[in-house]
């Protein structure tokens, strides 16, 4: 375990709650070396609070990769403003084919950005009062709807239950 390590490549310290996209907020445990063909490189432990699992980021390129700090609370407030908002979704409305809305959504969530994950809340949210979302869907929907809960009661320093009840209220707006 390497601890702390103090080169411009590090972005982010032990014990940083950052979001990891396709996998939520979690927390940096340590800095560690891994080695893969031989070659040497640091990456951060995180500790995953949705699932518990430890995930590994290479230092080099975690940005690249999605790696990034929570949300402050003015940016996830232009988040949450999309759930009130019919035309932040007209993308995905005006997507012609299944195949076409399966390629933004898969995009929208692999970006793990609050406001894209709203968009997708919104729109499966919508999409399902109407008839039932495919299994596929579902579980995006889902994924979305949980990763937006964790990061918003990260923010804001509410109870995922309370995090869900603002925005079940702004999606009845």
């Amino acid at each position: 375990m390497i601890g702390m390590v103090l080169n411009s490549e590090t972005i982010f310290n032990t014990g940083d709650t950052v979001v990891y996209p396709k996998h939520g907020v979690g927390i940096i445990q340590n800095i560690v070396e891994n080695e893969f063909r031989d070659e040497k490189f640091l990456s951060y432990a995180i500790k995953i609070k949705a699932s518990a699992i430890e995930v590994f980021v290479p230092l080099k390129g975690a940005e690249n990769l999605g790696l990034r700090r929570l949300k402050e609370n003015h940016d996830l407030d232009k988040s949450l403003s999309i759930l009130s908002k019919k035309e932040e979704v007209e993308e995905l409305l005006d997507a012609k084919s299944w195949k076409e809305r399966k390629k933004i959504l898969d995009d929208l969530f692999k970006s793990g950005n609050p406001e894209d994950l709203a968009k997708i809340v919104k729109y499966l949210y919508f999409k399902n009062k109407q008839k039932d979302l495919p299994n596929s869907e579902r579980k995006i929907y889902d994924a979305s709807l949980k990763f937006l809960l964790l990061e918003l009661s990260e923010v804001k320093g509410i109870s995922e239950e309370e995090a869900d009840h603002l925005v079940a209220q702004l999606l009845i707006q």
